[in-house]
């Protein structure tokens, strides 16, 4: 498991997004069968990272991703706290207690 090593801002609102529904050249994708976020990240661009799983730990979400790039899943998983909100967004957040980005990770391992 990687460290959280993207720098994601704050309370950033991603709007859900499908791979499958992106212009893609290649017909046999990866990354097709991952629901996928764009998140933007603290210089100001957007990264893709592919939904791998979603879990709660202590009535808070979490969601476990994985960068894509290239149109495909790059190893390592980055972990972020997110809440659903009213209109269909994802809103998604950083991590930064260390304490907590330590216990859900340990919760991740052993799912």
């Amino acid at each position: 498991m990687s460290e959280n090593s993207e720098e994601i801002l704050n309370d950033t609102v991603v709007e859900n997004d499908t791979v499958a529904e992106k212009d893609t050249a290649a017909e046999n994708d990866s990354t097709a069968e991952y629901e996928v976020v764009s998140i933007p990240i603290s210089d100001g661009t957007e990264r893709d990272f592919a939904i791998m799983d979603t879990f709660e730990v202590e009535g808070q979400n979490y969601m476990a991703v994985s960068l894509i790039e290239e149109d495909e899943i790059q190893e390592g998983v980055y972990i972020y706290r997110y809440q659903n909100a009213e209109d269909g967004d994802v809103i998604v957040e950083k991590i930064t207690a260390p304490a907590e980005y330590k216990k859900v990770s340990k919760f991740y391992e052993c799912m």
